[in-house]
């Protein structure tokens, strides 16, 4: 092959190779499944890097109306964000009263902190009970109820709570033998709207713990009170326990599709676990020092996180599908 001839192969062939490194390694991959984005930190006047705090959820009301929740904290606001499917701004706000707790009242109205924010927007939000949980250890479980964890004299207590009183019930048994665990999801998945509950073994840090309500506790009035009436979790017939063995991680969610858990070490990867079997399922790799806020939806079809390079809320499409 002629001199000339061969060189200009060799620089096709680097010029291929480059292209793949650059694609797969310098472009972040999951951008590739990007649905969406809304420029968070341009709207709050700072530099990417100088948002505080954040959480992001996907919220349905009892009417059916879905909006996207943004609640910003730290030095540069304490501030709720609420975004249509497109993520479209509808309105924000800012409340001394707002933290990280992000759910659905009775009414059907978006809570955030002890604020309660109507999801018609021209209404301005109200405060309403303050109901007293450690932030980071309690979830949503649907229109009227809270389950979060505290700490009893042999280990966790998973606790629930009706969200407009301040009435809490325990509720015990296998939570609360030796395991201490916080809370990172619950979830009403399928078409009965199962209530299922994402626990972490924070002693050891190695897994996670799911647990199936029977589908008669959706009716969550039904369920504080069979809890109210002495009832233990591992006595309910019809609830379902599943074990997901996984280091180094520190947040998981639970979708109709499976849990998904953030594992770090070597690289940092979202990992899909059957919600049955516990068994892995599918991964992705993830660069999670730029990415902040990171949330699943119920329904297992779009993620959400903030690009703390960008200053972007993204919405991507799940990997799975």
């Amino acid at each position: 092959m002629p001199r000339a001839i061969l060189l200009a192969a060799m620089m096709t062939a680097l010029a291929t190779v480059s292209c793949g490194f650059i694609g797969s390694d310098m472009f972040p991959r999951e951008l590739q499944y990007a649905a969406g984005s809304y420029d968070l930190a341009e709207d709050l006047g700072v530099e990417p890097a100088e948002v505080g705090e954040l959480r992001v959820e996907r919220l349905t009301n009892s009417d059916g109306v879905s909006r996207v929740a943004v609640y910003v904290g730290g030095s540069a606001a304490n501030s709720l964000y609420i975004l249509d499917d497109d993520l479209s701004l509808l309105r924000s706000y800012s409340q001394d009263s707002f933290s990280r707790f992000l759910g659905i009242d009775q009414s059907g109205d978006f809570a955030c902190g002890t604020v309660f924010v109507p999801y018609d927007t021209s209404v301005d939000p109200t405060v309403g009970v303050n109901l007293g949980c450690d932030e980071g250890s309690f979830d949503v479980v649907g229109t009227s109820s809270v389950l979060y964890s505290s700490d009893g004299a042999s280990g966790t207590v998973l606790n629930a709570r009706n969200k407009i009183s301040s009435t809490a019930y325990a509720v015990d048994s296998l939570v609360s033998s030796g395991y201490y665990f916080n809370t990172l999801d619950s979830s009403l998945i399928g078409e009965t709207d199962r209530l299922f509950a994402l626990l972490r073994d924070r002693s050891s840090g190695s897994s996670m713990l799911a647990i199936g309500f029977p589908d008669i506790y959706v009716d969550h009035a039904t369920m504080l009170t069979t809890v109210l009436n002495g009832a233990q979790i591992d006595t309910m017939t019809g609830v379902s326990y599943t074990w997901i063995y996984v280091d180094n991680t520190d947040s998981g969610w639970i979708t109709a599709d499976g849990v998904v858990a953030l594992v770090h070490g070597n690289g940092s990867r979202l990992i899909r676990f059957d919600l049955t079997s516990g068994e892995e399922l599918d991964s992705i790799r993830i660069d999670s020092e730029w990415m902040q806020g990171i949330s699943f939806e119920d329904g297992g079809a779009y993620w959400y996180f903030y690009d703390r390079q960008s200053g972007r809320l993204n919405k991507l499409r799940t990997w799975w599908r």
